[in-house]
């Protein structure tokens, strides 16, 4: 499995971006709230405020809005995303289609064949640079 995310300013533009390949076998609602996990501690270790963010899965957005007491590895998860979200301050979690996340997902894919992370620091990635250009226009 593989994990991407993006950073951005509030203008759009790119401040650092990572590919992470995840080892195991999780179900695709897990794998999105492990990634957003991994995400968060790589963004508190850069030292980057984030106040908005975008997940494709309805599933994990609507958990960390509503969360409940279920005993699931799942959820046991979204309490681990909650815990690195408790750090910031005024923080929004929002869903979006997979078709307007198409360069994390890019991200993502690109992490499945990489041994260790990729991370670039305000430069956007060649793999997805025709995505992320074609976002702003």
């Amino acid at each position: 499995m593989g994990a991407g995310a993006l950073i951005r300013d509030s203008n759009g533009n790119i401040l650092a971006a990572l590919s992470k390949p995840l080892v195991g076998s999780l179900l695709l609602q897990e794998a999105e709230a492990l990634a957003l996990f991994h995400s968060l501690v790589w963004a508190a270790h850069l030292h980057i405020n984030i106040y908005y963010i975008e997940t494709n899965s309805l599933v994990l957005a609507n958990a960390l809005r509503n969360p409940t007491s279920n005993i699931s590895s799942f959820f046991d998860l979204v309490k681990d995303v909650q815990c690195q979200l408790s750090y910031l301050s005024n923080i929004c979690v929002s869903h979006v289609r997979r078709d307007a996340n198409q360069a994390v997902h890019g991200l993502a894919k690109q992490a499945l064949v990489l041994d260790n992370d990729c991370t670039w620091l305000e430069d956007i990635p060649s793999t997805i640079f025709s995505v992320v250009v074609k976002e702003l226009f």
